[in-house]
């Protein structure tokens, strides 16, 4: 049985030279083969997918690639599964408990393998970003509902619409939650397996619904904003009226002198 973990090191990590320092096996997605039958499939959008290494050996491996590593996150998130290797004619299949059993070794069945548990790794992070936003975001409207009123600054406001857009455009630029992969171009006869494997780990569902949180998430901050925005408006508006008022009262006070 081949453990694979995966682990999301930071926003980024630049690949560019790593083909220089490993035994590149395999491109897109770039795989290593590192000691005797193990693999490390990296990411650009800062995550990478071990196959058969033991604690030790990922650890020097993401230590050897610590200075490539770009928005290095102090909280490492990981995900695993297993890999059994098995000679039968029986098709690619996983289990109940999300072993992945295949048919024979294949390095392009490891890269998709990689490429689902990456992108499942990362929605597991912006889930829990996202849960955070909405935990900072629920009192504001449970005040607004209770008060007809927030104390939320406006550039407090302005700063939660960045972060949910920001999150929203990492997600899709970057990572494409879903998409095909580069490598089923060129082998069609992997589409199965890969669309079973998108299957076991819901990724079209979760995206899907992390999307439609965010857009949410956007909505009501756009609209607490509001606001904000009229609050500060309609205080505008009576210090506006209060000086006329005053100038009225010093012309007739004026008035009454002369």
């Amino acid at each position: 049985m081949i453990k694979v973990k995966s682990f999301l090191l930071g926003d980024r990590i630049d690949l560019k030279g790593l083909e220089n320092r490993f035994e590149a096996v395999a491109f897109a997605p770039l795989t290593f083969e590192i000691n005797d039958n193990g693999y490390v499939v990296l990411f650009k959008y800062g995550v990478i997918v071990t196959f058969n290494l033991d604690e030790i050996s990922q650890t020097e491996f993401i230590s050897s690639i610590s200075h490539l590593i770009l928005g290095k996150y102090e909280n490492v998130l990981s995900e695993e599964t297993n890999v059994d290797i098995c000679d039968s004619d029986k098709d690619d299949l996983i289990t109940k408990d999300g072993d992945i059993i295949l048919n024979g070794f294949d390095i392009l069945k490891f890269q998709l393998i990689a490429n689902v548990l990456s992108e499942a790794t990362v929605l597991d992070y912006y889930e829990a970003k996202a849960a955070n936003v909405i935990d900072v975001i629920e009192p504001m409207v449970n005040m607004l509902s209770e008060k007809g009123k927030i104390s939320v600054s406006g550039k407090s406001l302005s700063k939660l619409i960045a972060d949910v857009m920001l999150t929203y455009t990492k997600l899709v630029a970057r990572v494409g939650v879903g998409e095909k992969p580069d490598a089923l171009w060129d082998f069609p006869y992997m589409d199965r397996f890969y669309a079973r494997l998108v299957e076991e780990y819901e990724l079209l569902y979760r995206d899907k619904a992390l999307t439609r949180r965010l857009e949410l998430m956007s909505d009501t901050v756009e609209t607490l904003l509001g606001v904000d925005q009229h609050k500060y408006s309609s205080r505008l508006e009576w210090y506006i009226i209060l000086l006329i008022v005053a100038e009225v009262v010093i012309m007739l006070l004026s008035e009454l002198v002369k």
